[in-house]
């Protein structure tokens, strides 16, 4: 009979081991989910945070946009862009000058956001929702970006991922509008 006491009372604590060990798993499971949502709302914030930033810096670029757009717009000012390569001798030359400092600007703004999109720094629905991808500027560049990208230098090298990002970025924003208007 003691044996049977003994061994019912082993039983007893294997049992109660088992539960610790069963509970001991359960909150942690649970302290590593709180966790995981703990980081993804810090992540959250960072990138409004990141947003906010683009926001800020893509109103300066609105007005970089209009002045370009004043400058190299329709035939005369693209007449004016093909003269201003031919006189610096290379889309190089023409994008590093103080005459094309504000497509410079744009272009690089852009360009980053589409990097930072790409590898997933910038959330795109909210990016879409508060930021106006600059489509005019996007055509009137369709022909410098061209040029650039047969023969970005001197030496006729080409540049084939001349403002790639931004050209990445315009891809998700046509997605998203088209995905936009099938929805209305």
């Amino acid at each position: 009979m003691a044996r049977d006491l003994e061994t019912g009372k082993l039983n007893l604590l294997e049992r109660i081991t088992r539960m610790a060990t069963s509970i001991s798993v359960i909150v942690g499971i649970g302290a590593a989910i709180f966790g995981v949502f703990s980081s993804l709302e810090t992540l959250r914030y960072s990138q409004l945070a990141g947003v906010n930033q683009y926001i800020d810096e893509d109103t300066q670029m609105r007005a970089k946009v209009l002045t370009f757009s004043q400058q190299y717009n329709g035939p005369e000012g693209k007449k004016k862009l093909q003269d201003l390569i031919e006189k610096k001798g290379s889309c190089e030359d023409a994008y590093n000058s103080p005459e094309l400092a504000d497509l410079r600007d744009v272009g690089r703004h852009y360009e980053r956001m589409g990097t930072l999109l790409r590898f997933n720094y910038l959330n795109f629905d909210l990016l879409y929702e508060v930021v106006v991808f600059p489509d005019d500027f996007w055509s009137e560049t369709e022909e410098f970006r061209n040029q650039a990208r047969a023969k970005w230098d001197k030496s006729g090298t080409p540049l084939p991922d001349f403002w790639k990002n931004f050209e990445y970025l315009k891809g998700r924003y046509d997605q998203r509008r088209k995905k936009d208007k099938k929805q209305n």
